[in-house]
């Protein structure tokens, strides 16, 4: 939940800004932003994981916080195992 005694808010224009580019080198657009407050993301093992947002008036926000945790939900987890093999 997106708190915003603690966060600041930005708007989704800010938060598309902070995206990389990705294909072609085009700019993450604020509509792809709000795609993700409303319809969320599928993360590797299939489950939908949403983008924190708050409507304030008519204006949609969100924060990097908010935009840290999304990504860090969608960001799969590669665990290390050891692999051990025995001699004969």
């Amino acid at each position: 939940m997106l708190n915003l005694r603690i966060e600041r808010p930005i708007s989704l224009t800010a938060a598309a800004a902070l995206v990389p580019p990705a294909r072609g080198g085009k700019q993450t657009h604020r509509s792809t932003i709000l795609r993700w407050i409303k319809n969320g993301a599928k993360a590797p093992r299939g489950k939908v994981v949403r983008l924190e947002g708050t409507i304030l008036g008519c204006r949609w926000f969100t924060s990097e916080a908010a935009l840290q945790r999304f990504t860090d939900q969608l960001t799969p987890r590669f665990e290390r195992r050891r692999t051990v093999t025995t001699r004969t």
